[in-house]
């Protein structure tokens, strides 16, 4: 997009209003291709269906049936179960994040062994 003197000192454009910087426009959402919505984001979108796909199932199948009733979620209520279902996904999350880490340093050095 050609500059038309309108953007801030730091490369933001201005809002027209105030005139001051706008540091979340459109412009600073682009990346190297021109797309805002790049790879990573549907990574990570996918990575997020899983982990709650398998928060939910193990909460479910798993929890579900062995859970006194005060732990388990009734539907369209915000209760303990609720929590208790959420917390599942964010931990499966947590551990899929750690294990794409670990499976990333994991490639990486066996690949400077080969190389090396």
């Amino acid at each position: 997009m050609p500059s038309d003197g309108a953007d801030g000192a730091a490369g933001y454009p201005q809002n027209p209003r105030t005139g001051g910087d706008v540091p979340g426009g459109i412009d600073s959402c682009r990346v190297a291709g021109g797309n805002a919505m790049g790879a990573m984001t549907t990574r990570r979108w996918i990575e997020y269906l899983v982990a709650i796909l398998a928060g939910n199932a193990l909460y479910f199948l798993v929890l579900y049936p062995a859970l006194p009733p005060l732990l388990r979620h009734q539907p369209f209520r915000f209760d303990v179960g609720l929590a208790l279902d959420f917390l599942l996904c964010v931990i499966v999350y947590g551990v899929m994040s750690l294990g794409i880490a670990h499976a990333r340093r994991w490639n990486e050095r066996s690949g400077r062994r080969r190389a090396g």
